[in-house]
């Protein structure tokens, strides 16, 4: 009933759904691996902490799948029947600026969580 034109993308849609998705229970398998661990020896091995850390980008990859899920997905309307995404985008200046400062910001914060998780694990493997 709906004509083809209003349609979403549906296959970078369901493609980011199971992106999403997926990320989701590689998350919460690896967490609950480490709790199984960690209740079993008190102690979870270094391997399982680097799992940890390089699963750290599923967070963000699921978390900007599920914004394409709900971007495109909605497509071609911001408001059914009363906006089209088109006529909503913005004709704000400085956008640009504003992205760049935001990922300048967020790129030092994670050098900084970077930084201070090694030092952590330095000064943990030097007390023991």
């Amino acid at each position: 009933d709906i004509p083809r034109d209003l349609w979403p993308n549906v296959i970078l849609t369901h493609t980011a759904f199971q992106v999403m998705v997926g990320c989701g229970f590689a998350l919460a398998g690896i967490g609950a691996l480490f709790w199984f661990t960690w209740l079993r020896k008190k102690k979870a091995p270094w391997s399982l902490l680097r799992v940890l850390l390089l699963a750290g980008p599923l967070g963000l990859l699921a978390l900007e799948a599920g914004w394409i899920v709900t971007e495109v997905g909605r497509q071609p309307w911001i408001i059914t029947g009363v906006m089209r995404t088109r006529d909503a985008v913005t004709q704000v200046e400085g956008v640009v600026a504003t992205f760049v400062g935001f990922t300048v910001l967020y790129l030092l914060l994670g050098a900084t969580l970077v930084m201070l998780l090694r030092r952590l694990a330095e000064n943990r493997r030097a007390n023991g």
